[in-house]
């Protein structure tokens, strides 16, 4: 079956932006969301980092939690480009989830 392009866009656009898929087993949907942010999770692991550091970089006092400010927020909205982008490469999550490994 042959989608045009747009249907196929639009339809990946209301599956990044608005979709919720409750793949868990659990009856609530808000157990499957607190599931699914366990996974954004990772993109602060790396943060504390700073603090190691920060003792060999001039003035720590006020640079240290400027850099684990800036850390922080990267991270965030790096990991979320990241996330949006890999939502987007799932052409059909149904067919994925049908596979063994799935």
């Amino acid at each position: 079956m042959y989608s045009s392009p747009s249907s196929i866009q639009a339809d990946q656009q209301s599956f990044v932006f608005g979709g919720v898929a409750n793949e868990t087993g659990w009856n609530s949907i808000v157990i499957a969301w607190l599931i699914g942010l366990l996974q954004s999770q990772y993109a602060f692991i790396g943060f504390d980092i700073v603090y190691h550091v920060s003792e060999e970089i001039p003035n720590a006092k006020k640079d240290g939690p400027r850099a684990a400010n800036a850390v922080i927020l990267f991270s965030g909205i790096s990991s979320w480009a990241l996330l949006v982008c890999v939502l987007f490469c799932i052409p059909d999550p149904q067919r994925l989830l049908d596979t063994e490994l799935g």
